[in-house]
C-alpha cells in the first residue's frame, strides 16, 4: 500500500501546483466561471487519478508480476472515470464550454505525465528489488 500512498500524495501535489499555476490566467480570461471550471476539473481529475492508483499500488505490494498490467489498467480507469464525470458535470452544470474543456484537458494531461512517471518509478522499484535479490 505504500505505492498507493506515494501515488495519491504525489498526484495531490501535482493537482495543487496545476491549480495554483492556472488560477490567475483562467480568472483573467474567463472570470469566476472559469475558476469554477478549473476547480471542478481539478477535483474530477484528482479523484479519478486516486481511484486509478489503487490497482497499481495493490499489485506492486502483493503481485509484482502484475505491475505492468495494473499500471495500464489504472490509466484506463482514469480515462473512463474522468470522461464520465466530466461529461456528467458538463450536462448538469452547463459551464463555459471552452474554459471547462481547456481546464480538464490540461489537468488531465499533466496528471497523465505524472502518473506515467510514477508507474515507471514503481516498476523500477519492484523489478529492481527482484534483480538485487537474485545476486
Amino acid at each position: 500500500m505504500k505505492y498507493t500512498l506515494l501515488q495519491v500524495v504525489t498526484l495531490a501535489v501535482v493537482v495543487f501546483a496545476s491549480v495554483a499555476a492556472g488560477y490567475l490566467p483562467v480568472r483573467h480570461y474567463w472570470g469566476s466561471l472559469g475558476v469554477t471550471s478549473l476547480l471542478v476539473s481539478a477535483v474530477i481529475c484528482y479523484l479519478s487519478a486516486a481511484a486509478a492508483a489503487v490497482p497499481l499500488g495493490l499489485a506492486a505490494s502483493y503481485r509484482q508480476k502484475w505491475v505492468p498490467h495494473a499500471g495500464f489498467a489504472g490509466i484506463f480507469i482514469r480515462v473512463v472515470l474522468t470522461t464520465a464525470a466530466g461529461f456528467a458535470y458538463y450536462l448538469a452544470a452547463e459551464p463555459d464550454p471552452i474554459a471547462f474543456l481547456i481546464c480538464i484537458t490540461g489537468i488531465y494531461l499533466i496528471l497523465l505525465l505524472a502518473e506515467s512517471g510514477l508507474i515507471a518509478y514503481i516498476m523500477f522499484q519492484v523489478y529492481g528489488e527482484k534483480a538485487d535479490r537474485s545476486k
